[in-house]
């Protein structure tokens, strides 16, 4: 893993901020910045399930930019460490709140809260892109991201169902998530 806090898929400081903050976001820069920082937070807090965090901060920076499209601005992040600090922070924050909702939660109801959560539809080029470089996982790391980020799968369950500890089916998907990470930088080289 890359240090989380200068990873090399974020944009030059040279040319910082990005001229078009809704391009940026939909680019390869963006995908690892977002896909770097939520494997970090994950290996460093396991029992946080940062899943559902990754895909509502990518919707809301989606919705904000549409609405404000200068968010991403030399005033507001006035370097990329200022954009990546940002960004890990909103993870962090989703994920932690999630954790605290579902803890409050009555069971019944985490089932329809995850449902809602997840029924926005991303860019289906987004969608694209991330089936191809899924099928380029070696088979249990496919296996298990396909399951958990793709079908909402629960931990828990398919550890269980796969006869594995929850720990191994994180481990394979924190290095699935990180195949998939270097497999896009090297197609961006």
């Amino acid at each position: 893993m890359t240090d989380p806090v200068n990873p090399p898929s974020c944009p030059d400081p040279a040319g910082w901020p990005p001229a078009d903050g809704s391009v940026y976001i939909q680019s390869d820069d963006f995908g690892n910045l977002i896909l770097e920082l939520s494997a970090y937070l994950t290996r460093s807090y396991p029992s946080i399930d940062f899943t559902n965090a990754v895909a509502r901060v990518f919707v809301w920076f989606d919705a904000k930019l549409r609405a404000e499209p200068g968010f991403i601005s030399q005033m507001r992040f006035p370097t990329p460490s200022a954009f990546r600090a940002y960004v890990r922070q909103s993870i962090w924050n989703d994920g932690r709140r999630t954790e605290r909702d579902e803890r409050a939660r009555p069971s019944h109801q985490r089932l329809d809260a995850a449902r809602e959560a997840t029924s926005r539809d991303p860019e289906p080029s987004s969608v694209a892109m991330a089936r191809e470089q899924l099928r380029r996982l070696p088979l249990p790391h496919l296996m298990i991201v396909e399951r958990i980020v793709f079908e909402d799968s629960d931990p828990a369950e398919l550890a269980e169902e796969l006869a594995l500890t929850r720990e191994e089916v994180t481990s394979l998907l924190e290095e699935g998530l990180e195949l998939m990470i270097q497999k896009r930088r090297l197609r961006g080289k």
